[in-house]
């Protein structure tokens, strides 16, 4: 498989996207039950819900699935909602975290110094400017009205 069907298949299947996530972090392969949820987000109805046990890497997956969407799409906008702020907030550090460490993340990286680089928001290198950020983490009691976004992870 040459470059350009690898990256054909990186922006098409969010399974192949969350595989090479897994390797970057020194994990082991995804589980079935990990593939599973990451085909369910992938082509599942535009509003779900994923419940597995603990331990299952519902996070991480998430997390994955929402750079694969900025992958696709620079200018979606994600906003990340728990019921505790710091949860939320360490959601979107692990976001950064993972554009910061992928090497081939590198172009979700900020480009201008004017872009949002914080623990609570931040812009994606090529989106174009927006009012809202790329990705935001507010608390449940937190303000979320004017917030505007296509992903809500909850």
């Amino acid at each position: 498989m040459n470059l350009e069907e690898l990256q054909s298949r990186i922006q098409t299947d969010f399974k192949v996207f969350l595989t090479l996530v897994w390797r970057e972090l020194d994990l082991p392969k995804p589980t079935r039950a990990q593939l599973a949820i990451a085909e369910y987000l992938q082509h599942g109805p535009k509003r779900l819900q994923i419940q597995a046990f603990r331990g299952c890497g519902k996070s991480w997956i998430a997390a994955a699935f929402v750079l694969w969407q900025l992958f696709q799409d620079p200018d979606k906008k994600v906003m990340v909602i728990s019921a505790s702020k710091d949860r939320a907030d360490n959601f979107t550090i692990f976001c950064q975290r993972l554009i910061l460490d992928i090497d081939w993340l590198f172009h979700l990286r900020p480009t201008a110094d004017d872009q949002r680089w914080s623990r609570i928001s931040f812009d994606v290198g090529p989106a174009k400017p927006h009012q809202a950020p790329s990705v935001k983490s507010v608390g449940i009691t937190g303000q979320l009205t004017g917030s505007r976004a296509d992903i809500m992870i909850f």
